[in-house]
C-alpha cells in the first residue's frame, strides 16, 4: 500500500492540521475531527488513519477528514500508536499495549510495567515503547 499523501497533526483543542500533499509542508489546513476530545499521537497504515487520546476512544479515518468515534478496553489515556507488521499497536498510561490488525477490534496485552507508556515506533520490524522513568519496551 502506497504512503499517504497528506501529512497530518494533532492538536490538543479537537482540531486536526493537514497539508495538501507531502511536498508542500508549508501551507496546512485546518479540519475538525467533530470528535470534541483531545488526542495525542497519530499514525497511518492498512489504508486508514488512526488517532489515540483519552480513556476508551480511537478514531479512525479513511481521508483524514471524516473521522470516525470507536472505543476500545483501555479505561486510561492512550499515549501513542505506530502500525507495522500488519498490526496497530497503542501505549498508555498504567503500561497499557493494545494490539489490533484493524483499529477497529483490540486486544489488551500483557505488560511488564505499569510505568506510563508515552510513545510507541516500528522500528526495524519490532515495536520499541518509550515511557516515564526511563522505561524501554521492545516486542519479540
Amino acid at each position: 500500500m502506497a504512503s499517504p499523501t497528506k501529512f497530518f497533526l494533532f492538536l490538543f483543542s479537537f482540531a486536526v492540521v493537514h497539508s495538501a500533499d507531502a511536498d508542500s509542508l508549508d501551507q496546512w489546513n485546518v479540519r475538525t475531527s467533530g470528535i470534541g476530545l483531545n488526542f495525542y499521537a497519530i499514525t497511518y497504515g492498512a489504508g486508514r488513519f488512526v488517532a489515540v487520546g483519552p480513556p476508551q476512544t480511537i478514531i479512525t479515518s479513511t481521508n483524514g477528514e471524516v473521522w470516525n468515534a470507536g472505543t476500545n478496553i483501555a479505561a486510561t489515556f492512550l499515549n501513542g500508536v505506530a502500525w507495522g507488521n500488519n498490526t496497530f499497536v497503542a501505549v498508555g498510561n498504567e503500561g497499557t499495549i493494545l494490539t489490533s490488525p484493524d483499529a477497529v477490534t483490540w486486544t489488551q496485552e500483557s505488560s511488564p510495567t505499569t510505568n506510563h507508556l508515552r510513545c510507541v515506533r516500528f522500528v526495524n520490524g519490532g515495536f520499541i515503547a518509550l515511557g516515564y522513568n526511563g522505561t524501554l519496551l521492545a516486542s519479540t
